[in-house]
């Protein structure tokens, strides 16, 4: 079939040459490619390096048919090996199909462009997209704002965005703001859903984050299962771990975990409030329920995270509930107010048995997980494993992280010599 393909490709290829065909551009370098065929079940089937420049396309070129691939399923068959070549554009613009990975990886990525306003991500927009059994690895980007590395944005109202079994592992920066792992723009009305997801990355730049670093009006969120393990220590002011500059909609985490390096003094662990906008729009609220979700840092950043210097005509109204449970309410009109109570809400959520580590985050060790994740040792589906968050000071964190995409990456896993006190995957 892998024949077929290349030969079929070759064959449209010269097909083009003698029409004169257009030459379709798909990043900064003017690569010229021949689209990608589906094989004979109609599906597309990703290989190496060349096969996906020929996906992207594809997909870039339909526009008139199914329209940047809705209702196409993408595999890929192979790790999928980007170096070699730095992209300063969008590799695909739109991506409206499945992507599944199959366990493969998207690795090497790299993308840089510094001019003043420009976005950068593997794909500009996904709309009611599937990210699902997939890796991507060593990947780097950087831009002037809106970087991430799998999509710019999720970006048009109705639509719902899921990324399952997803691990991703890099480098992101923008210079100006807004930097993400997944994704860094979420417009109104596009739900997110995140399932055994982990977030690896090094985040760099205000209004950064793990998962997404910005939603612009209401819509629904799940984070399911979800992990970050990585590194903000470098981010600046509004950020947070899972989700920044949150301006309204409803949340809702359940087992996720944040144990990576996270520093900034004006954000939060799991959720950062921005209000944004809200002198031009009607009284926002917003609904964030939390159950059975753990973390740990080494300074006082607090779980809800929320700017101190914007005041608004129209309030935000707030609810948070933690293990069905209402830990705590407000309505603000100004974020002063919520910047204010943010020791009381964190002091609410600790009441209702929500675990929060601050200075000794050693405790989170292998041998401690059952006791202080009785919930996720209880659902069989993380892992610990033998790795660690190491701090400057010395101190670590054990790396956990959903069983799934420990035995997709090949993490390795602690043995446990009690099986009361561990969580065993076997």
């Amino acid at each position: 079939m892998k024949n077929f393909k290349k030969i079929t490709s070759l064959f449209l290829a010269l097909l083009m040459i003698a029409s004169t065909a257009v030459a379709i551009t798909i990043n900064s370098a003017a690569d010229t490619v021949t689209p990608l065929e589906p094989e004979a079940d109609g599906n597309y089937y990703v290989d190496d390096k060349a096969d996906f420049l020929a996906l992207a396309a594809a997909i870039n070129a339909d526009t008139t048919e199914t329209t940047y691939f809705d209702g196409e399923t993408v595999y890929l068959r192979g790790d999928i090996d980007l170096s070699g070549t730095t992209y300063s554009n969008y590799i695909i613009t739109q991506f409206k199909g499945t992507l599944d990975g199959q366990g493969y990886a998207i690795k090497n990525l790299k993308m840089e462009n510094a001019a003043t306003g420009i976005n950068l991500a593997l794909m500009k927009d996904s709309v009611g997209a599937t990210f699902q059994n997939i890796r991507f690895e060593n990947c780097n980007v950087k831009a002037d704002r809106h970087a991430a590395i799998i999509t710019r944005a999720a970006s048009v109202n109705g639509t719902t965005t899921t990324f399952r079994n997803v691990y991703v592992e890099g480098r992101v920066e923008a210079t100006n703001a807004n930097a993400a792992g997944f994704v860094s723009y979420n417009g109104a009305g596009c739900d997110v859903i995140f399932e055994n997801c982990v977030s690896n990355c090094t985040v760099v730049g205000k209004r950064s984050s793990g998962f997404i670093s910005q939603t612009n009006g209401p819509a629904e969120f799940t984070f399911k299962d979800c992990a970050f393990i990585g590194d903000l220590s470098g981010a600046g002011q509004w950020s947070a771990t899972f989700c920044a500059l949150t301006t309204g909609g409803n949340f809702l985490y359940e087992r996720c975990v944040s144990l990576g390096k996270f520093n900034s003094s004006d954000g939060g662990l799991f959720i950062f409030l921005d209000h944004q906008n809200g002198s031009n729009k009607d009284t926002q609220t917003m609904s964030l329920v939390m159950n059975d979700c753990y973390a740990a840092t080494t300074d006082s950043n607090y779980i809800v995270g929320a700017q101190s210097t914007r005041s608004y005509a129209n309030p935000l109204t707030m609810s948070l509930k933690y293990n069905g449970a209402e830990a705590y309410s407000l309505t603000a009109t100004n974020t002063n107010t919520v910047y204010a109570n943010r020791a009381a809400t964190e002091e609410a959520l600790n009441a209702k048995n929500a675990y929060i580590a601050r200075g000794d985050v050693n405790i989170f060790t292998a041998e401690k997980f059952a006791e202080l994740c009785p919930a996720l040792a209880a659902s069989g589906k993380w892992a610990v494993t033998t790795q660690t968050v190491d701090y400057a000071d010395g101190k670590n964190i054990t790396k956990i992280m959903p069983a799934s995409v420990a035995a997709m990456i090949d993490a390795p896993v602690a043995t446990a010599p009690n099986a009361t006190s561990y969580l065993q995957i076997k």
